[in-house]
């Protein structure tokens, strides 16, 4: 497989991220508009609008295939998918859209065999561009940045969420309560992708969400990743719920942030 000339895809990304980001500011009357409601979730008119904008995009002009959260594949067969992608959430923390909560982002990453190697989270709503990847390093807006060097919970601000998947419930909630004891503060705002970025540049110290996806995800682990910290997931299957771990390089993690899993059969991401 050729390498990549990521200082030239990262243009390209970050200009079509800003773009996107720029037309759901613009049209957000209509773009937050709901198309579908579940118990613990939205799908507004910018999830998808977005999605097939930014897909179009990335294929033209970089020429490689794109998954998305809304509509699947872009540019690719599905049944025999490139091993070297994009992968996109168009809108993620579509519920703080649509209520005017000014915390979501354009989230979009690169992937070689699992590994997200480019990231970009875009914060529309405070015009902050997160971009990394490898040999590039992190950055916001073009300033470097870097993940925090805090080493254990006691110390560290935990961001984490429920995402759509959790299932609610008493024994739930008791656990959930166990994982959340260890930590000096724990915050839950709404976009892992946001979320995500912040722990990248040590904004907060750590990220953790369990049964999210990996398309909430990637783009922000690749973040992560250039900004010197560690990454942890329990899968990069498109297919199946993951937990995500994410924060300072040594970090001890404690036993409740697995929630009952096997630390060992977490796949640790390096570069």
């Amino acid at each position: 497989m050729t390498e990549l000339d990521l200082a030239a895809i990262a243009q390209v990304g970050a200009r079509v991220a800003r773009e996107a980001g720029a037309n759901l500011v613009d049209n957000r009357r209509k773009l937050e508009a709901a198309v579908s409601n579940t118990a613990f979730d939205v799908k507004v008119e910018g999830d998808l609008q977005t999605e097939m904008r930014v897909a179009k995009a990335l294929v033209a002009e970089t020429g490689l295939a794109v998954f998305g959260e809304e509509a699947g594949w872009h540019g690719a067969d599905p049944e025999a998918p490139p091993a070297r992608h994009w992968i996109i959430d168009p809108l993620d923390g579509t519920m703080n859209f649509s209520r005017r909560v000014p915390f979501c982002g354009v989230s979009m990453a690169i992937v070689d065999d699992g590994l997200p190697v480019f990231g970009i989270v875009y914060d529309f709503d405070r015009d902050e561009l997160f971009m990394g990847g490898k040999s590039l390093g992190l950055s916001i807006n073009g300033v470097p940045a870097q993940a925090s060097t805090v080493s254990d919970p006691p110390a560290a601000i935990l961001v984490t969420g429920f995402p759509a998947a959790f299932t609610r419930g008493e024994d739930s909630f008791t656990a959930f309560g166990r994982f959340m004891a260890p930590w000096r503060k724990v915050r839950m705002l709404g976009s892992a992708s946001v979320m995500l970025a912040y722990a990248a540049v040590g904004r907060v110290d750590v990220y953790i969400e369990h049964n999210g996806r990996f398309w909430d995800v990637a783009g922000g682990l690749a973040l992560m990743l250039a900004g010197g910290g560690e990454v942890r997931v329990s899968s990069t299957d498109l297919d199946v719920p993951i937990t995500t771990m994410a924060g300072p390089a040594g970090f001890q993690w404690p036993e409740a942030a697995y929630m009952g899993a096997d630390p060992a059969s977490y796949r640790r991401l390096v570069w």
